[in-house]
């Protein structure tokens, strides 16, 4: 029981780390709809292969977050 807790929460980690970096990336909504195919229905491969494909490619950064300076 305890173990399959953990397989769940380890596998919602992942896919919720794999679609804010996919959400962040500068690709076409169809290839972003593609992975997000690929990662839903292929769970652990999916997300696998998303890591080992988007590894050191430039991301956006989205809009700039600045403090007001005291």
């Amino acid at each position: 029981m305890a173990l399959g807790v953990l397989v769940i929460g380890a596998y919602a980690s992942v896919l919720v780390y794999v679609l804010r970096d996919m959400g962040r990336t500068s690709m076409s909504e169809v290839e972003k709809t593609a992975w997000l195919v690929a990662v839903l229905f292929m769970p652990f491969f999916g997300a696998i292969v998303w890591f080992a494909a988007s590894s050191g490619k430039p991301r956006d950064a989205g809009p700039a977050q600045s403090r007001p300076r005291k």
